[in-house]
């Protein structure tokens, strides 16, 4: 069996974020908080990208899928969002192979 070449580039992560105590605001919006980071970023060699974001109305978290070259690129633009995540995970792109770290 031939192993395929491992896949470079951009990764995407899912971070699950912890529902706010009353409800999202508008300045507390994970997503724009992880848009305003994003486009501060630009041009800064550092390419990560907010591909979607979807609130869970039975508790009130979020789930934000992201691109990024790394983990650790996922997880330092959770923090400069200043997000209070619950879990931080890379996701399984369609056909079920996890993609390959590298």
């Amino acid at each position: 069996m031939t192993r395929s070449a491992p896949r470079r580039g951009p990764r995407w992560y899912v971070i699950e974020v912890r529902p706010a105590a009353l409800g999202w605001d508008d300045e507390e919006r994970p997503a724009d908080r992880v848009r305003a980071v994003v486009e501060a970023r630009r041009g800064d060699g550092r390419p990560v990208r907010l591909v979607r974001a979807v609130t869970i109305p039975e508790d009130g978290s979020c789930l934000l899928v992201v691109e990024a070259p790394s983990r650790s690129a996922a997880a330092e633009l959770a923090r400069d969002a200043d997000l209070d995540i619950r879990g931080l995970g890379e996701t399984v792109r369609a056909g079920g192979a996890r993609q390959p770290e590298g």
